[in-house]
């Protein structure tokens, strides 16, 4: 079965629903802009997933549900060099699904990897402040400055769930997001301001922390 087009002639989810009911096995490779991911399926089952550095079917698939643009190829009778446990498509797509709409939202606050990210300088006049482990790591990552890949270095984490954590510090009002686009210049801080970590915000975490 030869199968190949763009994404904007049949979207991700399509094409693997279109395998899984016909049953096929072989890979289906999708490309488009800086993802490239490779899916296996055996029997209409999903037995193996590709993205960069990862596997989990789920999480890959998510990435390339992302993609608006692009193109796809089919080989039939190809299978990965670690066969996993047969997954149900249509089990995997919902996860992949749920996983796309928590994106929606986390890029409502966090636009792209590329936007900066700062501790807000006001968080701290209220008088009262409430902070988690995890969120503590979020600010004192974002206290070094720069963008969200940055963070996302430090933390350790990929741009899912650094962007999530990024957006749980900001609605908890603790930092502030500047949009920048990927490959766009970032905004020249103005004349005689800080770069640094606003030190009361920083101090009365530390000491809440400690508390």
């Amino acid at each position: 079965m030869a199968l190949l087009g763009t994404l904007a002639e049949f979207n991700v989810d399509d094409i693997l629903l279109l395998l899984a009911g016909t049953k096929k096995t072989g890979v289906l490779a999708v490309e488009g802009g800086r993802r490239a991911g490779r899916i296996w399926v055996d029997g209409g089952h999903l037995v193996g997933a590709e993205l960069a550095d990862q596997h989990d079917p789920a999480s890959v698939v998510f990435e390339l549900l992302r993609l608006t643009d692009g193109k796809f190829a089919f080989e039939a009778g190809a299978m990965p060099a670690n066969l996993g446990a047969p997954q149900d498509v249509q089990t995997v797509l919902a996860a992949a699904r749920t996983k796309l709409a928590e994106w929606r939202e986390i890029e409502r606050v966090v636009p792209s990897m590329a936007s900066l990210v700062a501790l807000d300088p006001d968080a701290g006049d209220s008088g009262s402040l409430s902070i988690t482990a995890d969120q503590w790591k979020t600010v004192a990552a974002i206290a070094a400055g720069g963008s969200v890949t940055e963070v996302a270095s430090r933390l350790g984490m990929v741009e899912f769930d650094a962007c999530k954590a990024v957006k749980s510090v900001v609605d908890a009002g603790l930092a502030q997001v500047t949009p920048v686009a990927e490959g766009e210049a970032p905004p020249a801080p103005p004349a005689g301001a800080s770069t640094g970590a606003p030190s009361d915000l920083v101090r009365q975490l530390s000491e809440l922390r400690q508390s």
